[in-house]
């Protein structure tokens, strides 16, 4: 299994996770990344789905065989 994942909210992260879906994101200060990672302790379930969901998003959009597909159709396209 994964583990769950905590980061700063900024554009590229709100438009590729869903917050409380597939990541935590908080504000970029220690009280915001403290409560994030309380809430995760006393939520094993919270926990687990987060890590299933990140696994998921990442097999559909970020694993290699993905990264390399749309990068070949990149190259396709500025050698046409």
């Amino acid at each position: 299994m994964g583990k769950p994942v905590i980061t700063g909210i900024s554009p590229a992260t709100n438009e590729t996770f869903n917050n409380f879906e597939d990541i935590i994101l908080c504000q970029r200060n220690s009280k915001s990344l403290a409560e994030a990672i309380l809430t995760l302790y006393f939520n094993p379930d919270l926990r687990e789905k987060l890590s299933k969901n990140a696994q998921k998003l990442f097999a559909e959009k970020f694993s290699t065989s993905q990264i390399s597909n749309l990068l070949f159709r990149y190259i396709n396209e500025i050698t046409k």
